[in-house]
């Protein structure tokens, strides 16, 4: 299955996207399914994505001569996994966050051999689950936040909204538009 995936999307991975000041992994892992790691955020003050679920990734350092530093650094911060040997597909386009409208998120597609072992950094994630890209259209729906009714997955106690999820739908449509099913 590794092999047939046609994840080459837009955008080269070595490409260093100067206006972006952020960095996301979306680290596949194809064994019998492709599936996604997401992780959940602790919850802290002054964080606009407290408790939120979301990607591994985070800003970029004075010292990452790349966002692909950033996203292989923050990767191996937050959950523990070395992804500098591992298949880097491309990146999606960039992405603004409302609460932080300065800061423009790359997202890095990256297909792992085999779902790996995660360690959390606790001062940083709660929790972690891989999810199903071939199925998370049956997760497909809306909620309700503090800024009203918005479209989300809801994978059994996890709520997928905001960035994260117009990340993830992109992707998703990125891989229906490429042949893949995901997108219905």
């Amino acid at each position: 299955m590794k092999n047939d995936l046609p994840l080459h999307v837009k955008g080269d991975p070595d490409y260093d996207h100067q206006d972006a000041t952020a960095a996301v992994a979306l680290l596949l892992a194809s064994n019998s399914d492709l599936e996604i790691l997401l992780v959940e955020r602790v919850n802290s003050p002054g964080d606009p994505w407290s408790g939120h679920i979301a990607f591994p990734g985070g800003k970029r350092s004075p010292s990452d001569a790349t966002l692909k530093d950033t996203v292989v650094r923050e990767v191996a911060e937050e959950v523990g996994i070395e992804i500098h040997d591992h298949e880097f597909r491309g990146v999606l386009r960039p992405f603004i966050s409302p609460p932080k409208p300065d800061m423009k998120i790359l997202p890095f597609v990256i297909l792992l051999d085999e779902r790996p072992q995660v360690t959390l950094n606790r001062e940083e994630l709660q929790s972690f689950m891989w999810s199903s890209v071939n199925h998370l259209h049956e997760y497909e729906g809306t909620t309700r936040t503090f800024v009203g009714e918005v479209p989300a997955f809801t994978i059994g106690e996890y709520v997928v909204w905001g960035l994260t999820y117009r990340i993830l739908t992109h992707f998703l449509t990125v891989l229906h538009m490429s042949g893949q099913q995901p997108r219905e």
